[in-house]
């Protein structure tokens, strides 16, 4: 919305970033054949992996998977990857979806990059492995998923239907202090938190593990259950009137 503003006030803004800032705004207010319209003028005008990823969005988010698979097909990027995986779980292309994810995704890659969608792209893998009837290899991939980022509810909640209780515990596991501090491979309790460390040092830590979801960080010292059930209020009135 910022980057819109900026575009519409007349400043010295190149083409191509005002085509970008108007498809974000159509975007954002659910106007995709607008969207699509100019992402196709920016991927003609400029093509390269933010515009095919542009517009392989639009044509995804307006219910045109086939099209932006056929747009994202091309793509190198490890968003366009991702979304290209996505579609190919939309029409059924199972083993061109995994093999989009398994590259960096299972080797163990340290790009930067790829750990900040490595929870939504395991849950992506898992969900194309249970459509491929791998129930054991779409299980670990869940379990996965959770490691990177503890609160994919939809991982959690595939885990337990399968049965899969062995790691998580499904009364507790969705409480704050267990979502800053996830379980470690192996383990089925989270280590206590500790409340002495600053902001700083949490940070610092959370570059070095991987595990902890830097967007759980910027408060870190919740006490309270993320879904518990708010208390009503008791009021006191008095009833004595001077009169």
């Amino acid at each position: 919305t910022n980057r819109y503003a900026m575009a519409s006030s007349g400043g010295p803004w190149p083409m191509g970033s005002v085509l970008e800032a108007a498809i974000e705004h159509a975007l954002e207010y659910f106007l995709y054949e607008d969207a699509i319209f100019l992402a196709e003028r920016l991927a003609a005008e400029d093509p390269g992996e933010n515009s095919t990823l542009l517009l392989g969005t639009c044509y995804y988010r307006a219910g045109k998977p086939g099209q932006a698979y056929a747009v994202l097909k091309s793509g190198r990027s490890l968003r366009c990857r991702y979304l290209f995986a996505r579609c190919c779980l939309d029409l059924n292309k199972l083993q061109e979806g995994e093999l989009a994810l398994k590259g960096e995704l299972l080797s163990g890659s340290d790009n930067v990059q790829f750990c900040n969608t490595r929870g939504a792209a395991s849950a992506l893998l898992a969900r194309l492995c249970k459509r491929a009837s791998r129930t054991e290899e779409a299980l670990k991939h869940y379990r996965d998923s959770l490691r990177q980022n503890p609160f994919l509810w939809s991982s959690f909640q595939a885990l337990c239907n399968a049965g899969d209780t062995s790691t998580y515990d499904a009364a507790n596991y969705f409480q704050s202090d267990r979502l800053i501090f996830p379980p470690q491979s192996g383990t089925t309790t989270a280590p206590p938190p500790d409340h002495s460390h600053s902001d700083e040092t949490v940070l610092a830590h959370s570059t070095r593990n991987e595990n902890i979801a830097p967007a759980v960080l910027a408060d870190p010292t919740p006490k309270t259950a993320l879904f518990s059930t708010p208390q009503p209020t008791v009021m006191n009135i008095n009833n004595n009137n001077s009169s």
